[in-house]
């Protein structure tokens, strides 16, 4: 990826750099944010979120399904829970 393409396609970027953060969030996670009720309901969201980022990542010209648009908006909704 170019330098430029980096802020041209910055969904993209950003989108590749942080699916496979959530995996392994998805794959160790030993907590869940307050609000949630278990860490089951946790990784659900975070494969939702997974999933949303992954399909930018793998399609960069995807157009965003209602299913991606949800995962993205948890990304953001999440995003300062993202840690564990």
């Amino acid at each position: 990826m170019s330098k430029n393409k980096k802020w041209w396609d910055a969904k993209v970027y950003i989108a590749k750099y942080a699916a496979p953060k959530i995996y392994k969030l998805w794959q160790n996670c030993n907590s869940y944010p307050h609000g949630l009720n278990s860490v089951d309901e946790w990784r659900a969201e975070l494969a939702q979120m997974y999933a949303a980022l992954k399909c930018i990542a793998d399609d960069e010209y995807c157009e965003v399904p209602p299913w991606v648009q949800a995962g993205l908006e948890l990304f953001g909704k999440r995003f300062t829970h993202l840690w564990d």
